[in-house]
């Protein structure tokens, strides 16, 4: 079913679900006081997928492995939001981040269709979400310099009223956080999605909720 004629109640839902790869204290003192309808989600530790296609196959809807995160797909059904707060590694999500987005596959199904053009695998379930990444570096990776001679591509970190910020992220870089975001959106079926680079870790509180 084509996006634009999904009916307005999928995207109501009050869930949202927040992946991150934060620590415990990081989460208290850069999330800030977290609302009450986000399912928080640590990734640090979580087991990644081990390609058995048991949750389309032998427990549809469910990873095999019993954790946490094991019924995370079916829970993406229900939710409005997911939302990734990931540390950006080489344009795309860390690896603790992307281990628990593999294990996202069984919101959708092993089945294909043909989509604009593009072969993309069918939904499992009927309702559609908004897909949000939250991009960070770490503090040894950003340095606030305002007279930067150009080298490197100097950015307005969104909400930090700091100005140009001279940032281990080039333009590169940046582009393929952006079309990681819209490929994933559209592998997922998401009605809308947004990739942010904020800079550093303390920025996350301005802009995440």
């Amino acid at each position: 079913m084509a996006l634009d004629t999904m009916p307005e109640t999928d995207i109501t839902r009050q869930r949202r679900i927040l992946v991150h790869d934060l620590d415990r204290f990081s989460v208290e003192g850069i999330l800030g006081s977290v609302p009450p309808d986000i399912e928080m989600v640590a990734a640090v530790g979580s087991a990644g997928c081990i390609g058995c296609f048991g949750c389309w196959v032998k427990t549809p809807g469910v990873c095999v492995q019993d954790d946490g995160i094991s019924g995370l797909g079916a829970r993406l059904g229900e939710c409005r939001e997911l939302i990734y707060v990931s540390r950006l590694v080489y344009g795309g999500l860390s690896p603790d981040v992307k281990a628990v987005a593999d294990r996202l596959i069984p919101y959708i199904l092993p089945f294909f269709e043909l989509q604009d053009g593009r072969m993309l695998h069918r939904p499992r379930y009927p309702g559609i979400f908004k897909l949000s990444y939250f991009f960070y570096k770490l503090p040894r990776e950003i340095e606030v310099d305002l007279s930067v001679d150009g080298e490197r591509p100097l950015f307005d970190i969104a909400g930090s009223g700091n100005g140009p910020i001279n940032c281990a992220a080039g333009a590169k870089e940046l582009e393929t956080m952006r079309r990681l975001a819209s490929a994933n959106a559209r592998n997922l079926g998401c009605v809308e999605t947004k990739a942010t680079f904020v800079g550093g870790m303390m920025q996350l509180m301005e802009v995440v909720w």
